[in-house]
């Protein structure tokens, strides 16, 4: 009983000393939490999604990752331009990611968000 009373007494204490440093602390002016709060906001804010930009990048990206693989062919030793292409097609072909299917908002069959998809008839 007398670990209990003291471990209670104890936290008091501390949490009154804790209680007072903060009220000592000066307050800080209104003015310069409102700009970082508006700064902050901005951060937080994703930019809009350009389409063609996306589109853009990934053209680019494609050249680059062909370039790389012709450069690889070339350099195993295939000489013929127009093998090393078609080569490098095949390998495209072989390893292009496919396309995610759209997911619809109602879930696959277009019920309600969340509920179990009844099951196949025999």
């Amino acid at each position: 009983m007398k670990k209990l009373l003291f471990a209670a007494a104890f936290a008091a204490v501390a949490f009154g000393s804790f209680a007072a440093d903060s009220a000592e602390a000066p307050a800080a002016p209104a003015e310069p939490a409102k700009a970082v709060e508006k700064t902050e906001r901005a951060v937080r804010q994703r930019p809009a999604f350009d389409r063609a930009k996306f589109e853009e990048r990934m053209r680019q990206r494609k050249a680059e990752r062909d370039a790389k693989v012709l450069e690889a062919i070339k350099a195993a030793g295939i000489t013929d331009e127009a093998k090393a292409k078609e080569l490098a097609e095949q390998i495209e072909k072989i390893y292009a990611r496919p396309q995610r299917p759209h997911r619809m908002p109602g879930g696959p069959r277009g019920g309600k968000p969340g509920a179990v998809a009844p099951a196949p008839q025999k």
